[in-house]
């Protein structure tokens, strides 16, 4: 299956538009498979209809990333109080993975929450997911455990009480300044198609 996918020439990321819904859906119900994969089930990882994910609009912006014009990946966010990014969702179809398309996504985030004074950026992940925590770790997120949290992620930790992630997931951070940019490596100029 590697052997047929083809590094895409192009990765451009915009703000949604609804003619991408439902291939997001298909992304989303794609990336759900690999998670009942590991065991976990639908009421863990339940794909979003198209008309969901449209709502989410509502609350949060959304990322898509599209591959020499097909939409590859996506990324729904939200600032919440005191100035923490939450991410709440990040997928890549599975045929795009290991092609820069989440990195640069998380770039985007990254770019775009500094810009408006937003230093950190949270996101759950499911610890049997070793893949996603992998991923996470090699973009500059660290777990979250105990007190370790700098400021403001300190002060939204404490306003979350209670409600930070489910069982089976861990909660990850990153500074935003440089967020998808892979620690080694020099960071990409942005090109024209972003």
């Amino acid at each position: 299956m590697d052997d047929e996918r083809k590094v895409p020439e192009r990765i451009r990321v915009t703000k949604l538009q609804e003619a991408q819904l439902l291939d997001l859906q298909a992304i989303e119900a794609r990336c759900a498979q690999m998670f009942y994969e590991i065991g976990l089930t639908e009421a863990d990882v339940a794909p979003r209809s198209d008309f969901e994910l449209a709502r989410l609009t509502r609350d949060h912006d959304i990322l898509v990333a599209e591959a020499d014009h097909q939409p590859a990946g996506f990324l729904v966010w939200a600032d919440e109080a005191p100035g923490v990014a939450v991410l709440a969702t990040l997928m890549v179809a599975p045929a795009y993975q290991r092609f820069g398309v989440g990195t640069r996504l998380l770039r985007e985030l990254g770019d775009s929450a500094s810009g408006h004074g937003i230093g950190y950026a949270v996101t759950p992940g499911w610890q049997r997911a070793t893949w996603a925590m992998a991923c996470l770790g090699v973009r500059g997120f660290i777990p979250l455990e105990g007190n370790a949290a700098p400021e403001p992620l300190a002060g939204w930790c404490e306003r979350r009480a209670g409600q930070l992630v489910p069982e089976g997931q861990s909660l990850w951070w990153a500074k935003t300044d440089g967020l998808g940019t892979i620690p080694g490596l020099p960071r990409p100029v942005p090109s024209s198609s972003s």
